[in-house]
Formats: structure tokens, sequence, C-alpha cells
């Protein structure tokens, strides 16, 4: 109980919320797992979309009987695995990987800091180039 209670005031006195700099680390690693692990659909979305009609044979089956968006996922599943394996669903994942967790950083690391800052929780931060008071 003496622990639980010690624990508990602690946590009272202690400000919630994350600094800035952690704020941005954690919307990094946020940013880079998702877009791993995404990667494959977007792949996917992708090949779906550019998919063209001007294919003789894509073209045949379409006359024939109009394919259902299953049956065209199901397609693009197949030529991916056959064209480059399991590595095909992860084409450019390292770079949209990259990119998401650099967003990350920014976005949350910036909300982070203009929170903060506005709310007055901190001390304003303030480029060492400048300073809001002139000397004489």
């Amino acid at each position: 109980k003496l622990a639980l209670s010690r624990w508990q005031k602690d946590c009272q006195d202690e400000k919630e919320g994350l600094r800035p700099w952690q704020a941005a680390a954690c919307g990094s690693v946020a940013g880079v797992l998702s877009a791993a692990m995404t990667t494959p659909l977007d792949v996917l979305r992708t090949r779906l979309n550019l998919r063209s009609s001007s294919d003789k044979e894509a073209l045949e089956r379409a006359l024939k009987k109009k394919p259902t968006a299953f049956q065209l996922l199901y397609e693009e599943v197949l030529d991916v695995y056959r064209a480059r394996g399991l590595k095909g669903y992860f084409a450019g994942g390292a770079c949209r990987a990259a990119w998401m967790g650099l967003g990350g950083f920014i976005f949350l690391g910036s909300f982070e800091l203009a929170k903060t800052n506005l709310l007055g929780e901190g001390d304003l931060i303030i480029p060492h180039g400048s300073s809001s008071s002139s000397s004489s």
C-alpha cells in the first residue's frame, strides 16, 4: 500500500506528456513500423491503379466477362509472387519507411513543441541567432 500511494503521489506531481524530442522519436518509430507493415498493400494498390487495359490478354478477358475486384486483386497477388517472390511485396519499402519515419518525426515533434510553447509548459524555444532584447 505504501509503495502504491508513493507512486500515485509521484505521478500526480509530474507533468503528463512527452518532451518534443521524445514525441518526435515516437512519431518516427511509428511511421517506420506502419510503413513497413503496409508496404505489401501499397504495392498491390499501386499495381491495380496502374493496370492498363491495352494489354491484349486483359482486354480479351474483359470482353468475355468483367472480372470482379477480388479476381483482379488475386491476379496481382499471383503476378507479384511469380515475378519476384515475397520480396516483390516489399519493393520500395525502405524508401517508404524512411519517408514516413521522417514525416512522423517532423509532425509529432513540431506538434509537441508547439503545444508546449503555446500552453506555457516549458521555456520558449528561440533560435540562437535571434534575441528578444537588444543590447546597447
